[in-house]
């Protein structure tokens, strides 16, 4: 026989609600022009990994397997070429300051200093233990930062003599400060692929393996991060190039087939791409730049081409917005035999705030140790909300046992309105609800 010797009532306070704000209006890009196939010839291109911009709009793309760097005008119209010295360079990364000069990085890991017209200013070593580097970008004063870049797999990753790091450059070569080494900490990399500076000097980093991107100011301290998440349930895809705008948007070349614009906090804004060869689809992780007007240039690297994009007007969208509030909260416990059995229950009100009205949707009751959710968070229930009328609100219930001896308390409890089936935290489409700590 149990025996019920105490009831412990707890009433918790609201801590959080977590609402997944819609815009009704998104930015669109639209393609504007290509250029390119797979060749040899002058404007032609074999594996275009890297694309920058100088002041004036003209374009200059590392042509990978070409071992060359070629010129264009902002409507892809071929202005001259040149060769690295040596067959061996393969031109990797391409960048260009704000005087005009363009730098160059390859396998050699040997960073060259060009003027416009391709005639050899300097050169410097930029050996990570022999690692190759990655993408090289410059800020304002000239400056020059670079990453390295060896491909590996996170149960690999750091492989031997493996120094993960961002270095920074003055114009001629002389090493000004370097940070970062092997991890998945803040200031910690694995194969990072990307870097770009802003205006304001800020610095972020395409840190592939770890699927994020890091924000640092321009001697290399550590300011923010943004994980990037995938399209659909399980996905992580890596970052590769990294671009900013003159309002300092970041633009990110997701995996092999996808740019996505963030603000500089690291908000969604929008993104567009998929895989294949039609106009606007792409094929494997190449180079990005915007232009002085906004304009975005994508090195399209398995096509053998150089896209062109603009930003149109924005579009509008007809979309559900499902807002979840916690109402109520209470955990009650008993004691059985010195150990507690106990018992919460809450209210979820669930409130469409949109301009359509919602499909059949669910709620998801997760108990969590932080206000965040993950996919280790122990997933207590799933209640049907139905549709959603705009404007309209639905109230729904979780009664949830705990085993004897188990309790929520210093826990969270977290509410997902899922509004489409998937449960990850940059799912624009979920709301999140957040009670706790629990006393």
């Amino acid at each position: 026989m149990k025996k019920a010797s105490r009831i412990c009532l707890v009433i918790v306070c609201l801590w959080i609600v977590s609402s997944a704000i819609r815009a009704f209006c998104q930015e669109a890009y639209s393609f504007d022009l290509l250029w390119g196939s797979q060749g040899t010839e002058n404007g032609q291109f074999n594996g275009p990994f890297g694309v920058a911009v100088d002041s004036s709009g003209n374009v200059y793309v590392a042509d990978y397997g070409n071992h060359r760097i070629q010129k264009f005008s902002p409507d892809g119209n071929f202005i001259t070429e040149w060769s690295s010295p040596g067959d061996s360079y393969f031109a990797e990364s391409v960048a260009v300051d704000s005087s005009g000069n363009v730098y160059v990085v390859g396998n050699e890991s040997t960073i060259k200093k060009f003027d416009s017209n391709g005639n050899l200013i300097t050169a410097w070593e930029n050996s990570f233990n022999n690692l190759g580097s990655g993408q090289i970008t410059t800020d304002l004063l000239g400056n020059v930062y670079a990453t390295n870049h060896y491909v590996c797999y996170l149960e690999t990753c750091p492989g031997p003599y493996t120094k993960y790091s961002i270095r920074k450059f003055d114009p001629n070569g002389n090493l000004l400060v370097e940070w970062g080494e092997s991890g998945t900490d803040d200031g910690q990399f694995l194969a990072p692929r990307g870097v770009i500076a802003d205006a304001s000097g800020n610095v972020y980093v395409a840190d592939t393996v770890n699927h994020r991107i890091q924000k640092f100011d321009s001697n290399g301290r550590f300011i923010s991060k943004w994980a990037i998440e995938g399209v659909e349930k399980g996905q992580s895809p890596a970052p590769y190039a990294i671009s900013v705008d003159s309002g300092g948007n970041v633009y990110v070349f997701v995996g092999s087939d996808r740019i996505r614009k963030y603000d500089p906090t690291g908000n969604f804004i929008t993104e567009w791409g998929y895989w294949g060869q039609a106009e606007g689809q792409f094929d494997g992780p190449g180079g990005i730049a915007v232009d002085p007007s906004g304009n975005v240039y994508v090195a399209d690297s398995g096509n053998d081409r150089i896209q062109k994009f603009s930003l149109g007007e924005e579009e509008p969208i007809l979309l559900p917005d499902l807002i979840g509030q916690w109402t109520s909260l209470i955990q009650k416990c008993r004691n059985i035999r010195n150990r507690p059995k106990c018992t919460i229950t809450g209210k979820v009100s669930v409130q469409n705030n949109g301009n359509q009205n919602a499909p059949s949707s669910f709620v998801r009751f997760y108990l969590s140790n932080d206000a965040y959710i993950e996919g280790t968070d122990n997933f207590l229930k799933q209640v049907a909300t139905g549709s959603v009328k705009m404007g309209r609100s639905k109230a729904k219930m979780l009664s949830h046992s705990f085993p004897l001896g188990e309790t929520a308390s210093g826990k969270y409890i977290i509410a997902v309105i899922d509004a489409g089936n998937i449960v990850t935290e940059s799912d624009k489409s979920n709301n999140y609800a957040v009670f706790g700590p629990i006393p």
